[in-house]
């Protein structure tokens, strides 16, 4: 796997102040020039709509949800979004919870209502917290065929662990563990903790976002184990790129929020200084 320091585009937009906190990021399929984000813990159940120049769109209220620790947003079947209430730094939450809810139509929804909702357990958590075992923490999930796929935030390692959760469940869902990968590898003294990810619409490649870079996979040959194909990394300046924590695909562009109320953008990451994937050739 190959990786290249980069800078991001220059012009850096602001978040709205109504989003002070930003901790997820998606692309509105269904509505052209519209990302939706939301606020990390201490926000309210709310959803922002975004332009790519910060400007804010819409806030829509989400009924029937609750925000302990909102991390993560993806786009999901038929027009709808799912929120993960999975933020977990202690690792002591009983209440992790996914919500799946109609995308919000902007300039019409003032609120819109939790369709589903589910309360992912983990099984190999033995206790709240577990000292040795510090990595039931989720800030990025991706929707694939019928599944939502989780990758956790680990404190007692570099690695991220990808879950499955199969939407035909009801209730209380134990997360299906698929595999790890070693995030820290990738970067001598980087911070392996994984803070957002983005299916491409494509579905052909998988963005993960960490503090430090940006890593795409390709789409697994068989199976789901989207960490199995990794293409490369970009690389970004930490000192620019301060507390990344939402990833979303433009495009063939990537987005990335920060927590330092900023919006950055990775213009075509498979060819920076020219073809970043060489090894195999990799075209979009």
């Amino acid at each position: 796997m190959l990786w290249w320091l980069v800078s991001v585009a220059l012009a850096v937009p602001a978040l709205p102040r109504v989003v002070p906190e930003a901790s997820g990021l998606v692309v509105s399929q269904a509505q052209p020039g519209v990302m939706w984000t939301h606020n990390d813990s201490g926000g309210k159940p709310e959803l922002f709509a975004i332009a790519p120049s910060g400007h804010l769109l819409a806030r829509v209220k989400v009924r029937g949800a609750q925000a302990k620790d909102w991390e993560s947003i993806s786009a999901g079947p038929d027009g709808t979004l799912f929120v993960a209430d999975m933020g977990n730094n202690l690792n002591l939450r009983k209440d992790l919870t996914l919500y799946q809810v109609r995308e919000p139509t902007v300039g019409v929804d003032e609120s819109v209502d939790v369709l589903r909702s589910w309360t992912i357990v983990y099984p190999e958590q033995k206790a709240f917290p577990d000292r040795a075992d510090m990595n039931y923490d989720t800030e990025a999930i991706f929707y694939d065929a019928g599944n939502v796929y989780l990758l956790t935030k680990h404190r007692s390692d570099v690695d991220t662990t990808l879950y499955r959760v199969p939407l035909d469940a009801e209730g209380t869902v134990q997360a299906q563990k698929i595999s790890t990968f070693q995030i820290g590898s990738t970067r001598e003294g980087g911070e392996g903790r994984v803070t957002g990810a983005d299916l491409h619409p494509s579905g052909r490649y998988l963005v993960v976002l960490c503090y430090h870079e940006i890593l795409v996979f390709e789409r697994p040959e068989a199976g789901d184990d989207w960490l199995s194909a990794p293409h490369g990394a970009v690389l970004f300046d930490t000192d620019e790129v301060k507390g990344a924590e939402g990833v979303a695909w433009d495009g063939w562009s990537v987005v990335i929020v920060t927590e330092g109320d900023r919006i950055h953008r990775v213009v075509d990451p498979f060819r920076i200084s020219g073809d970043l994937y060489p090894r195999r050739g990799l075209k979009p």
